[in-house]
C-alpha cells in the first residue's frame, strides 16, 4: 500500500460491470482535478468539488490546507452530534468503522463504551492537520463520504473506477428515520447504483440544470486515490446564483428513481459545533459512569468474597475450640436456623458435624459401664 494514495476499505460493491469513465464525464461535463496524495486526499477532493476549487490541491498552500481543514472540522463535528443516533440505528456500520479506526475495544465492551471509542477517534482525526502524512486509520472512509453529503446538503456521487477502467457509481445522501423511542432523526445513508439507471439520473439531473457534487475514487494497487469533478467557473458561478430554483427539479428526479427527497436547510455551524461538544461530553461520561458502576460492583463482590472468608473461618475456628457457640451467617433465601454447640465435659470438645452428638453419648455411656464393670470386678 502506497502512502501516496486514499483507501476506503468499507462501502457496497458495485452491481454491474460499469462504464468507461470518459462515458460518466462525458454526462457530468466536469473535469476531473487532482489533489494531494498524503492520506488527505479525500478531504481535498471533497474541498474542491464542494467549492469548485482547482488551484493549489496537488501541493496545498496555507491557506488552502487551512481551508480544507476547516471544511473537515465541519463535517466531522456533524458525524459526533449524531453518533449516539448513528450506534444505536447501525451497530454493525459502527462495528466497522472502529475496526478501520485501530480503536477497537474489548470484545466484550458495551455500545457505550464502543460509541466512546470512535468518538474519541473522529476528534482525534478533526484536529489533523493537511500538509502532513496521515495513517491509514485516519484516512476517509463511507461514513466520511456520507457525512459529506449531509453537510453539503445535497448527494454525493463517488465514481469508483477499477483497474481495468470499468467505473460504477454509488450515492452517498441522508433520509430521515425513527429510533426505537419513536423520535424521528436524519440519518446518512449509503446506496449502490445500477450503472444504467446512474447514468439515466445524472442525464436527467443535467438537463435539469444541476451540476451534480461528484468525487472519482481511483483503484490501485499502488494505492487507492480521491479526486475532485469540477466544473467551468463561469457555469458554476451561474448554477450556483440559481441554486435555490433547482431544489424542486432536482429532489423530482431523485424519488423517480426511488431515491429519498433531501432537505437542503443548511446546519447552522456555530449550533452544529455546540452540539458535537455537548455530544463528546455526554459520550465520555457516560462510560465513566460505566465504569464506575463496574468498579463499585467488583469492589462489592471483593468484599463479599472476603467477608464470607472471615465467616467461614470464624466456623472452623469455634469448632476446634472448646465452648464456642456458633451462629452460622445468613443465606439469602433460605431459612435461619441455629445449631448451638454443646460443652459435654471440661476435658473434651464435641464437633457437632453430622453425627457428633451421638458419638459423643455413646461415648459417655460406655464410659460409664466400664466404670462400674470395674467396681464389680474389684
Amino acid at each position: 500500500m502506497s502512502p501516496d494514495g486514499c483507501k476506503v476499505t468499507g462501502g457496497c460493491p458495485p452491481s454491474d460491470l460499469g462504464a468507461p469513465l470518459e462515458t460518466w464525464m462525458a454526462i457530468v461535463g466536469g473535469t476531473p482535478t487532482n489533489v494531494a496524495g498524503t492520506g488527505h486526499c479525500g478531504w481535498l477532493a471533497f474541498y474542491a468539488a464542494l467549492l469548485n476549487e482547482s488551484n493549489e490541491l496537488q501541493e496545498p498552500s496555507p491557506q488552502t490546507a487551512e481551508a480544507a481543514r476547516n471544511l473537515k472540522r465541519l463535517v466531522i463535528n456533524g458525524m459526533l452530534s449524531n453518533l449516539r443516533d448513528e450506534c444505536r440505528l447501525k451497530p454493525e456500520e459502527m462495528e466497522a468503522e472502529l475496526r478501520a479506526s485501530g480503536s477497537t475495544p474489548r470484545e466484550e465492551a458495551s455500545l457505550e463504551e464502543k460509541c466512546c471509542a470512535l468518538a474519541d477517534h473522529y476528534a482525534a482525526q478533526r484536529k489533523q492537520a493537511m500538509r502532513s502524512y496521515m495513517p491509514l486509520n485516519f484516512w476517509v472512509r463511507p461514513a466520511h463520504l456520507k457525512a459529506m453529503a449531509m453537510h453539503a446538503r445535497e448527494s454525493l456521487y463517488v465514481l469508483d473506477v477499477r483497474q481495468n477502467g470499468a467505473t460504477t457509481a454509488q450515492m452517498y445522501a441522508y433520509t430521515d428515520q425513527k429510533l426505537p423511542d419513536g423520535e424521528n432523526i436524519e440519518t446518512r445513508v449509503n446506496q449502490p447504483m445500477e450503472s444504467g439507471m446512474a447514468i439515466q439520473m445524472l442525464q436527467e439531473l443535467v438537463g435539469a440544470g444541476a451540476l451534480p457534487l461528484v468525487l472519482i475514487l481511483r483503484w490501485t494497487e499502488a494505492g487507492n486515490h480521491f479526486q475532485a469533478v469540477t466544473y467551468d467557473q463561469e457555469q458554476h458561478a451561474e448554477y450556483m446564483d440559481q441554486y435555490d430554483e433547482y431544489i424542486n427539479a432536482r429532489n423530482g428526479i431523485l424519488e423517480k428513481y426511488g431515491c429519498s427527497r433531501l432537505d437542503v436547510q443548511p446546519y447552522d455551524r456555530v449550533k452544529t459545533t455546540r452540539a458535537a461538544a455537548k455530544e463528546l461530553k455526554i459520550i465520555r461520561r457516560a462510560v465513566k459512569k460505566l465504569k464506575a458502576s463496574s468498579n463499585g460492583k467488583v469492589e462489592e463482590e471483593a468484599e463479599t468474597r472476603q467477608s464470607t472468608g472471615r465467616n467461614e473461618n470464624s466456623q472452623r475456628s469455634a469448632l476446634e475450640e472448646p465452648g464456642k457457640d456458633v451462629e452460622p451467617r445468613d443465606t439469602e433465601g433460605k431459612q435461619r436456623t441455629m445449631q448451638p454447640g454443646r460443652q459435654l465435659s471440661s476435658q473434651t470438645a464435641v464437633n457437632e458435624s453430622e453425627g457428633g452428638l451421638e458419638k459423643a453419648v455413646k461415648r459417655m455411656v460406655q464410659q460409664q459401664q466400664q466404670i462400674a464393670f470395674g467396681r464389680t470386678q474389684k
